[in-house]
């Protein structure tokens, strides 16, 4: 039996530490699914939003935070969707069912548009997003 802060220093040291990703399905009230167009993406700008969560933040607080600021719009939480964790870097992506609620669009430094798209006329997404999307559809919108 190991003290609890000597447990807690092991662990420290001898596991991973992993980034955790968040990705937002939005839907408006019609079922349509918000997408950005991104700055720092020149091959595919366009994708769904995303952030980072930030230490000792909820995950249902996370892309709410993120949506608001990198476009003025709110959203408000639904339930987590999946999560995936990759085998080459240490990240843990983490799929996030969100509604709109408001908000006006303002542009940010990591976004210049948004707009909600039926899945069949999304614009180019990353291919990981788009896949996602056609796969899970019928989980997403029940």
């Amino acid at each position: 039996m190991l003290p609890v802060r000597l447990k807690y220093g092991i662990n420290k040291l001898v596991n991973q530490r992993f980034l955790i990703g968040l990705v937002g399905v939005v839907l408006n009230d019609q079922d349509q699914v918000l997408v950005f167009k991104h700055t720092y993406r020149r091959n595919v700008p366009h994708g769904l939003p995303s952030g980072w969560l930030k230490k000792h933040e909820a995950i249902a607080r996370a892309l709410p935070r993120e949506v608001k600021e990198e476009s003025g719009l709110e959203v408000e939480y639904i339930r987590v969707l999946d999560v995936h964790s990759s085998n080459k870097e240490r990240k843990v992506e983490v799929w996030v069912l969100c509604r709109h609620k408001g908000g006006t669009f303002r542009p940010s430094d990591e976004v210049t548009e948004a707009g909600f798209y039926a899945l069949d006329q999304l614009p180019k997404i990353l291919r990981a997003q788009a896949t996602f999307l056609k796969k899970n559809w019928s989980e997403i919108t029940k």
